[in-house]
């Protein structure tokens, strides 16, 4: 082989080697072989091998895998802040959930203001609910649950 066909060879081995980093880049995950977090039943974190069982499929299927101990880990205050704060608005509610029939009324949501970096009630909703969004009585009672949780761990709620 001469110079220029080695070349060749060598610049066709590098564009197999970039697409197939390019394909694994975007192929899902976790794949066999992949290390990952999860979060079991008495929510601690506890550390796997997928290998395709069908426990592995199921916790992808959930979404309860995570490529770091910290990632899982963060997952599970996430999970604690939403829960207490599900529980202090059905509080508010007198232990129910928002009448969605009457439009006269009000339903506090939780809003994190970006630009005065802080997080506020607001009585914006009547008859329209914002998917994923936890709903208060009263101004008094979203404001108290701001309190309650603190802003730094409420700020886990928000999508990165």
């Amino acid at each position: 082989m001469n110079l220029q066909q080695e070349l060749a060879a060598l610049r066709k081995r590098i564009d197999e080697l970039e697409a197939q980093a390019k394909t694994e880049a975007t192929d899902s995950w976790p794949k066999n072989g992949s290390e990952y977090y999860y979060i079991a039943t008495d929510a601690t974190v506890d550390y796997f091998v997928f290998d395709g069982t069908n426990f592995d499929i199921d916790v992808v299927a959930i979404g309860n895998v995570y490529r770091t101990l910290e990632e899982a880990n963060r997952e599970v205050e996430r999970r604690k802040v939403l829960t207490e704060l599900r529980k202090l608005a059905k509080a508010s509610w007198g232990g129910g959930n928002a009448d969605w029939s009457r439009s006269g009324q009000y339903k506090w949501e939780l809003f994190y203001d970006h630009k005065e970096k802080e997080w506020i009630a607001l009585d914006l909703c009547w008859l329209s609910q914002t998917q994923g969004a936890v709903y208060f009585a009263t101004g008094h009672d979203a404001d108290a649950a701001i309190e309650t949780i603190g802003a730094d761990r409420l700020m886990l709620l928000l999508e990165d």
